[in-house]
């Protein structure tokens, strides 16, 4: 009996031994290895090369990014996970920045050289358009969006003249006063519902010769989830689409611009597909 209870009581000890191995918390390290980190020579040179780019004459690839939503759902929410080779990026919810925002910011603008432009939407009224205006003269952003489905008022447009960096302005051109289109880098006119080329040239052809516009100054705007047929009866995705478009159908025009660009984010193989293939048909050298 003795043998038998000295038997049990090591088989005890050892079972009290091993939940402790099974169940105590044990330390590891988490760090996940940056690509700086992996290769800072290489990263160096990449980074070097994307912003030699960018600074050169290219045709522009522009998105527009619905940040800080009340509730983040993914990866799709946040700056720092969209392509690399974006000129530019407007953020949605500009007056409402969260913590990783800032920081996301600060991190593609040093390193990608990716201009992060204020969006306001002119129906906002005049005290959105001069605090989104503030916020330019500060340096947090590169530059505004103003967008207006309705006619700007002369003072409202005197608010953004002058400012520094990049100004776009994302509606019919014919909207501003006269005297204010000047001001303005590019235009983004309304591209989303098109179905083919002539749709296309249509929206071309009033910007340039009803508003006075140069082809040059002109953003095709479109969003993810459409399609676009060619002249030559070639059916694209609306983002591949629109950059065959600003190089070949309406040729001349500054490049296109991405609404709703998370509605493009998930795919199987890689985030972001279509913008990234509608950037390289943009410019086929280009960085992605």
């Amino acid at each position: 009996m003795k043998i038998i209870s000295i038997i049990s009581a090591s088989m005890i000890a050892l079972g009290a031994a091993s939940c402790s191995d099974w169940t105590d918390m044990e330390i590891h390290d988490s760090h996940v290895t940056s690509r700086p980190e992996q290769d800072p020579q290489g990263y160096a040179d990449y980074t070097r090369g994307l912003r030699e780019f960018k600074a050169s004459a290219h045709r522009i690839a522009y998105a527009c990014l619905d940040n800080a939503p009340d509730r983040s759902v993914s990866e799709r929410d946040f700056l720092r996970s969209l392509p690399d080779s974006l000129d530019l990026v407007a953020m949605r919810n500009a007056d409402r920045l969260s913590a990783a925002d800032v920081a996301d910011m600060t991190f593609v603008r040093a390193d990608y050289a990716t201009r992060v432009l204020y969006r306001v939407d002119a129906a906002k009224g005049a005290q959105a358009v001069a605090d989104a205006a503030a916020a330019v003269r500060s340096g947090a952003f590169d530059g505004m969006v103003l967008a207006s489905a309705t006619s700007v008022p002369d003072d409202m447009a005197a608010l953004v003249s002058g400012l520094p960096g990049v100004l776009l302005f994302e509606g019919t051109p014919s909207l501003l006063p006269a005297s204010a289109c000047d001001a303005f880098d590019w235009f983004i006119i309304d591209a989303s519902a098109a179905k083919d080329s002539y749709d296309i040239e249509t929206a071309v052809r009033y910007s340039v010769a009803y508003a006075g516009i140069p082809a040059g100054k002109i953003l095709l705007g479109v969003v993810p989830g459409a399609s676009i047929t060619d002249a030559d009866g070639v059916t694209r995705n609306s983002l591949a689409g629109a950059a065959y478009a600003a190089n070949v159908t309406a040729g001349g025009l500054a490049g296109f611009a991405v609404n709703n660009v998370g509605a493009d984010y998930y795919d199987a193989d890689i985030i972001y597909k279509r913008l990234r293939g509608g950037i390289q048909l943009l410019n086929p050298a280009r960085h992605n």
